[in-house]
């Protein structure tokens, strides 16, 4: 998983998974979520994104917005489950944690 700012907003690309929890092939992948957690705030999801295919595999590319105030500055962690069409859910991927900075320098003198 990777994740980067994009203007104002953040490129999250990661693969999809292609094996159960057990290690046996996937066959029944629905989705995968994406979840950030802005410093100081509780975790939130931000999108579900519908399965490339039942077997997974698929290379995920999503812009998402995190909703920080202007004039901050803040870490955000970022991370992913998958669901199956039964509605098990993976344990989150490693987190990826960026800043996002919306703070102004002060005047110049």
């Amino acid at each position: 998983m990777e994740a980067k700012l994009v203007g104002s907003e953040v490129e999250v690309k990661y693969l999809e998974p292609a094996t159960n929890s057990d290690g046996s092939s996937l066959t029944d992948l629905e989705s995968t979520s994406i979840f950030t957690q802005v410093q100081g705030s509780d975790p939130s999801k931000v999108v579900d994104v519908a399965a490339t295919s039942s077997r997974g595999g698929g290379n995920i590319t999503q812009i998402i917005t995190v909703p920080i105030n202007e004039n901050a500055e803040v870490n955000v962690d970022i991370w992913a489950t998958a669901k199956d069409t039964t509605g098990n859910e993976s344990v989150p991927s490693q987190k990826i944690t960026i800043r996002i900075d919306r703070l102004s320098p002060s005047a110049p003198l």
